[in-house]
C-alpha cells in the first residue's frame, strides 16, 4: 500500500465495490451497517471456500457468477474513480487520496485551528485496513482517522538500545516544542532511542520536572 502506488487506490475501490455487489441486494439498507472487519472476513472465506448463495444479485432476472460479479466491481472501480479523480490515473496514487491530519479537540473549530493552528498539516501517507502499517479510516472515505497510537522496538537484550514513536509529540500544548513534534518522523517510519535505565534516563533528559508537596 505504498503512497506513491497507483493499485492501493484501485484495490480499496475494487474491494469496497466488490462488497456492495455481492451483498447491498440481500442486506439494503443494513449493508451501510455492516462491521468492515465482518465484511472483510467473509470475502477471505469466499475466496477460499467458494461461491456461496450471496453472490447471485437477487435483483437480475439472470443467477450471476463470482467471476460475473468480480469483473463488474472493477468495472464500477474505475467508473468512480474516474467520475471522482478523473481519468488521469496519475491523480489516483494513494497518497493523494489516503491522507493523515491529527486534529486537536479545539481544531475542529475552523476559525480556532485558522488562529492558533491545532492541527497539524495534511500527510500523503501509505498503509491501510489491511497492512501493519494500519493508517485506516473508520468513516467513510479515505481521510485516517485510526491507526497505531504508538510503535515500539524493544530490545530485550539491551533495554536503553530500545527505540519508540508517537503520532503527536510528548506535550498536547500546542505552545510546546514538543507539540505535533514527532508526527513528521512517525509519518516518514523514524524513530527515536528510548532511555530505559536510570542513568540513561538522566544522561538523555533535557529538562526535569520537579513536583513540590504543598502543605
Amino acid at each position: 500500500m505504498n503512497k506513491e502506488f497507483i493499485c492501493p487506490s484501485v484495490f480499496e475501490y475494487f474491494r469496497l465495490n466488490l462488497l456492495k455487489n455481492i451483498l447491498e441486494d440481500e442486506l439494503g439498507e443494513l449493508f451501510s451497517e455492516l462491521p468492515s472487519n465482518i465484511a472483510d472476513n467473509y470475502l477471505h472465506f469466499i475466496a477460499n471456500a467458494g461461491s456461496d448463495k450471496f453472490i447471485d444479485n437477487v435483483k437480475t432476472d439472470i443467477k450471476e457468477s463470482f467471476d460475473d460479479i468480480v469483473l463488474l466491481s472493477f468495472k464500477d472501480c474505475i467508473k468512480e474513480m474516474e467520475k471522482t479523480y478523473g481519468t488521469d490515473t496519475d491523480k489516483w496514487l494513494w497518497g493523494d487520496i489516503h491522507t493523515l491530519t491529527v486534529i486537536h479537540p479545539l481544531g475542529t473549530s475552523k476559525i480556532l485551528n485558522f488562529f492558533y493552528r491545532f492541527n497539524s498539516e495534511k500527510y500523503r501517507v501509505g498503509g491501510g485496513d489491511h497492512t501493519i502499517n494500519m493508517f485506516r479510516s473508520l468513516d467513510a472515505g479515505f481521510e485516517v482517522d485510526a491507526g497505531p497510537s504508538v510503535k515500539n522496538i524493544f530490545n530485550t537484550a539491551d533495554w536503553d538500545n530500545s527505540y519508540t514513536i508517537l503520532p503527536t509529540g510528548e506535550s498536547g500544548n500546542p505552545k510546546s516544542e514538543f507539540y505535533l513534534s514527532q508526527t513528521r518522523t512517525f509519518i516518514e517510519g523514524g524513530f527515536y532511542k528510548d532511555a530505559f535505565s536510570e542513568e540513561a534516563v538522566k544522561k538523555s533528559a533535557k529538562y526535569t520536572l520537579v513536583l513540590k508537596a504543598v502543605k
